[in-house]
C-alpha cells in the first residue's frame, strides 16, 4: 500500500485538508492524524496492522492505494 499520487494536502488552521484529485474526495485531519500518516507513509502494510479501520476508510476513498491494483474500480463510463 501508499499514498495515492493524486493526494493534494493542504495545511489549514485547524489542521489539514487531503484532496484526492482522481476521484474528487476530501479528507479533512487533524495535526495528529496527519503526523500519523506521514509516519507510516512507506509503511502503509504496518499502518493496516495496527489501524486497520483507519486504512479502510482511505483506501475505499483511494487516498490509499494498492500498489499492484491500477484503477479496477473505476468504470469507463463513468469518467
Amino acid at each position: 500500500m501508499k499514498p495515492s499520487k493524486y493526494n493534494i494536502t493542504i495545511d489549514n488552521e485547524d489542521g489539514y485538508v487531503v484532496y484526492n484529485t482522481l476521484n474528487d474526495s476530501l479528507m479533512l485531519c487533524t495535526p495528529e492524524t496527519m503526523a500519523l500518516l506521514e509516519g507510516y507513509r512507506d509503511r502503509m502494510d504496518d499502518c493496516e496492522r495496527v489501524h486497520p479501520l483507519l486504512c479502510r476508510c482511505l483506501t475505499e476513498k483511494w487516498f490509499v492505494v494498492y500498489e499492484d491494483k491500477r484503477f479496477r474500480c473505476l468504470d469507463s463510463n463513468k469518467i
